[in-house]
């Protein structure tokens, strides 16, 4: 009863422009971390956005932080999962769930810049083709790069997953095809890559 009275409360509140989904397991270390850095870049943005933090069975105490948070995270949303479904499931459950124009899936291990989700947000308002930015066929290009674009030493070690962002209504083949020819002008506009 409590959880059909929450659901219906979050679908009479106003939809956000950008929903984030952030897959957590076993992320107690630097969850709430994570959250305040993407917290913080959102609210600066102005953007209105929720935050579903989807916790994906974690074995250490990542529920129990991010319930302890969420009443510092009006934004927030934490969604919990009884077994491991790995982060393809997460993202898509999240992405069934996500209420805002624009989707961003991260990761909550603090390995992406998840502060410039708003450049992201940006980059797609004036070219809604430029979907999957941060794609893994450009991942090479941000390993070793701070958010300022300075080599910082460190690498990328996750080939599948990455900070990715499209309008919710989804890929298309002409959509992804024009953000693979964009992706390299958006990197450099970006002052990642020279």
């Amino acid at each position: 009863m409590i959880a059909e009275q929450e659901e219906t409360a979050r679908e009479e509140q106003a939809a956000p422009y950008v929903t984030i989904i952030l897959p957590c397991y076993n992320e107690e270390g630097h969850v709430i971390a994570e959250i305040e850095r993407i917290s913080a870049a959102m609210d600066a943005s102005g953007h209105e956005y929720e935050l579903v933090c989807v916790n994906d069975a974690s074995t250490d105490d990542t529920l129990a932080k991010l319930y302890e948070a969420a009443p510092r995270f009006p934004k927030m949303e934490v969604v919990n999962f009884h077994r491991n479904s790995g982060s393809g499931t997460v993202r898509r459950i999240g992405t069934q769930r996500a209420r805002g124009e624009i989707v961003v899936w991260t990761d909550a291990d603090m390995t992406y810049p998840n502060e410039r989700i708003p450049e992201l947000v940006q980059i797609l308002e004036k070219d809604p083709n430029s979907i999957d930015l941060f794609d893994p066929m450009i991942k090479k290009a941000l390993n070793g790069l701070s958010a300022d674009g300075h080599p910082t030493g460190m690498t990328i070690p996750d080939f599948e997953n990455m900070l990715r962002a499209q309008p919710a209504w989804g890929q298309t083949a002409n959509a992804q095809n024009a953000a693979m020819t964009t992706a390299n002008g958006v990197l450099q506009n970006l002052g990642l890559v020279g």
